[in-house]
């Protein structure tokens, strides 16, 4: 169990880049949401690493699942939404 929350950051930083790279306007914004929430947890572990505090990773642990399906889950939304706008198309 502890892996897969291991796991959920380097998941989310592509799922993160993905929606970067697919969407756009108001769409983007949304997404960079998380995005930057993650950035001050990134900052947050790296000063609580430097200070060799024992609970270093937790901050990141726990806010990386949330922030991967978020991200997830708006890429699968945009994916819907547009696939309904294409098939109306003759």
């Amino acid at each position: 169990m502890i892996g897969l929350l291991f796991l959920c950051f380097p998941a989310y930083v592509v799922a993160q880049v993905v929606a970067f790279c697919r969407l756009r306007h108001a769409w983007l914004w949304i997404a960079s949401v998380p995005a930057a929430v993650m950035v001050l947890v990134v900052v947050a572990t790296a000063v609580a690493f430097v200070q060799q505090s024992p609970q270093w990773p937790l901050l990141l642990l726990f806010l990386s699942p949330p922030a991967l399906f978020f991200v997830i889950g708006l890429l699968v939304v945009h994916t819907i939404i547009h696939s309904k706008d294409e098939t109306h198309v003759v």
